[in-house]
């Protein structure tokens, strides 16, 4: 899964160029997080509350307990097979150890390089199974712990994510440090908003997502204006 080297450059022009847009979803997110907490809003909304405590249990027993790794590598290696499918690419079989793994698909791009880094697989398997389980079984009473098994499953993806980042990435070197970072960044921040807003009672994704457009063209007018490119 080797990126040209001849491509380098450019990402490294795209990543300064996604730098004002990691800045923008940012503030957006922010400002999300400002409109659901109003009045203390998110603290007494049960469901965000179920989201935090999921988190925190992991937090726990990930400091507490020796890390999953198998389980985090298969994951690791399922995202980019997912991927290589969805962009029409084919899956020759998936290799996981204790010590790493290796997915050999027939298809690669920066997307499928970066997905195990910003797709949260076990969290949108958790979404998706218990949402097909409440339609045919009407799970309504075990919401609660739905948002749990969210919050535990986010928390395992952030902190495998961040800890495998802390170290050097072939997927991450093979497209330039500064482009992968600046795209894992605002893909999980773009999951984690939508997520937010999807589940507290004050949130409102189209809402978030204006909010996203807008500080988006604020951003990148406030540099140009700054560069003296636009008048006004």
């Amino acid at each position: 899964m080797s990126a040209p080297g001849s491509l380098k450059p450019l990402k490294l022009c795209v990543g300064i160029l996604l730098l004002p847009c990691c800045v923008a979803i940012t503030l957006a997110f922010l400002d999300q997080l400002g409109i659901m907490g109003r009045g203390g809003g998110l603290l007494r909304d049960w469901k965000f509350l179920c989201l935090a405590l999921g988190f925190l249990i992991w937090l726990v027993v990930y400091l507490i307990l020796p890390p999953p790794t198998r389980l985090y590598v298969f994951g690791h290696e399922l995202t980019h097979a997912v991927w290589a499918l969805m962009m029409g690419g084919k899956v020759r079989g998936i290799k996981v150890t204790d010590k790493g793994g290796h997915a050999r698909v027939t298809k690669s791009n920066f997307l499928i390089t970066l997905a195990p880094y910003f797709f949260p697989i076990y969290c949108l398997l958790v979404i998706l199974l218990f949402w097909v389980g409440h339609l045919v079984f009407d799970w309504t009473r075990y919401f609660g712990f739905f948002y749990i098994l969210i919050g535990v499953s986010y928390g395992f993806h952030l902190t495998f994510t961040v800890s495998t980042l802390s170290t050097r990435q072939s997927d991450v070197t093979q497209h330039g440090w500064l482009f992968a970072m600046t795209v894992i960044y605002w893909m999980n921040l773009l999951f984690l908003a939508v997520l937010f807003a999807a589940i507290a009672t004050r949130g409102n994704v189209l809402q978030f997502l204006r909010l996203l457009w807008r500080y988006h063209c604020d951003v990148w007018v406030w540099l140009l204006r700054a560069f003296g490119l636009i008048a006004g």
